[in-house]
């Protein structure tokens, strides 16, 4: 429902405009009823609905990606640290091997070259000892983040909810 009221008047000088004024008041009604919507309301029902199922399927796949992403990084974690002991082993007998060499060096009974090369086997043992663990430590603070962050995500939406 619409209603209007004007008021107005036309003259010679500018003062008599205002005077005596004609009262022009206007009242509408108007009623809007869609008789046919040619199925736009169906259509965009439909869309509603397809993107709800979209949005259901799309956070289960997340969930189960999550899911794969930590088993994969929980199974990676154990793996490392049961190859630490031996890698482990490996660093402390390379280096036993170097002071044995070392001292046979110092006596003479082997050459320059039987030396250099333990010397390196222990370098490079101690070096992919370090890299292991360093690998470990990421893998730990990666599986303590994926895990926070799905964490504070369920909060949230329990939260909404």
């Amino acid at each position: 429902m619409n209603g209007t009221l004007g008021l107005s008047k036309t003259d010679k000088t500018i003062p008599d405009v205002y005077r005596g004024l004609l009262n022009q008041e206007i009242v509408t009604l108007s009623l809007n009823i869609p008789i046919v919507d040619f199925g736009k309301r169906k259509y965009q029902r439909k869309i509603a609905e397809i993107t709800k199922l979209n949005t259901k399927l799309s956070i289960e796949q997340q969930k189960q990606e999550n899911k794969q992403t930590i088993e994969k990084l929980v199974n990676d974690f154990n793996t490392k640290t049961l190859t630490v002991n031996v890698i482990e082993k490996t660093r402390e007998m390379n280096n036993k091997r170097y002071f044995i060499t070392k001292e046979r060096f110092m006596s003479g009974k082997i050459n320059f070259f039987e030396y250099s090369n333990a010397e390196q086997q222990k370098a490079n043992s101690a070096l992919e000892y370090l890299k292991l663990l360093q690998t470990i430590y990421q893998n730990y603070y990666q599986i303590r983040k994926v895990t926070y962050l799905i964490l504070y995500y369920n909060k949230i939406l329990r939260m909404k909810k």
